[in-house]
């Protein structure tokens, strides 16, 4: 995939393409992730608390129109069964026309709910006084076990997720729980074993997940050299 904003920010080789062709090779769906609300290449500043991470969003019609560009090259190459969109959109304008793309070219494909697209929050979140008191609300919800009620419901959503926990099953709407092995997503070669979910802990976990109606979407992360740490391997398969 060209990177159209940075000239030379982007691989030659297609893992995407390649990934896609032995997943379905093996007899599965395959599915995107795209991170719509973050871009370090057009906005690049620290990121400490929620506040600052929604603040980031860039919100210019360059990043709009950059955005819009990549996921629909994502669907017109890979016919993606799932569209994971992590974070935010820069401006939920423009998601009605992105979804009638995307159902046009996969008719039985899905979207999450993560494209909060809410401009005026971005843009007030600029001002120090307003993230302070938005991170202080962001406090007292992960106090009283509910951060979902921080976010309005979004525009359109084929099911709802639930990171690490943090808020309850949806009733009446398709939803996922989704979570790393470890403490966090990818691989992090400072985590330690009790970091980890053990197998009697991942199978528990997804019993939970599948009484209460959802799916458990598991995140694995391959060390540099592609393989799968055995402390990882051994939460899923148990030896």
């Amino acid at each position: 995939m060209e990177n159209s904003h940075r000239l030379g920010w982007h691989s030659s080789r297609d893992f995407v393409g390649e990934l896609a062709a032995a997943t379905r090779a093996a007899g599965l769906r395959f599915g995107v992730y795209y991170l719509g609300g973050l871009d370090w290449t057009f906005k690049h500043v620290p990121i400490r608390n929620l506040g600052d991470m929604l603040a980031c969003i860039p919100t210019g019609d360059d990043y709009r129109d950059y955005a819009a560009a990549q996921v629909r090259e994502l669907i017109d190459r890979y016919q993606p069964s799932v569209i994971w969109n992590d974070i935010g959109w820069p401006n939920r304008a423009d998601l009605p026309a992105l979804f009638v793309d995307y159902y046009a070219s996969v008719s039985d494909g899905v979207v999450n709910d993560r494209w909060l697209g809410e401009v005026a929050l971005f843009d007030s979140l600029q001002a120090s006084a307003t993230r302070a008191a938005f991170n202080n609300r962001v406090k007292r919800a992960l106090q009283s076990g509910d951060a979902r009620a921080l976010m309005s419901k979004p525009l359109h959503a084929d099911f709802r997720a639930i990171e690490y926990g943090l808020g309850s099953a949806p009733e009446g709407e398709k939803w996922e729980a989704c979570r790393g092995i470890g403490l966090a997503f990818g691989y992090n070669q400072n985590e330690i074993e009790s970091d980890y979910l053990t197998h009697l802990a991942f199978v528990a976990l997804r019993e939970a997940v599948l009484r209460d109606g959802g799916n458990l979407l598991i995140n694995v992360g391959p060390m540099a050299d592609g393989t799968i740490p055995d402390i990882q391997r051994r939460a899923l398969v148990g030896y």
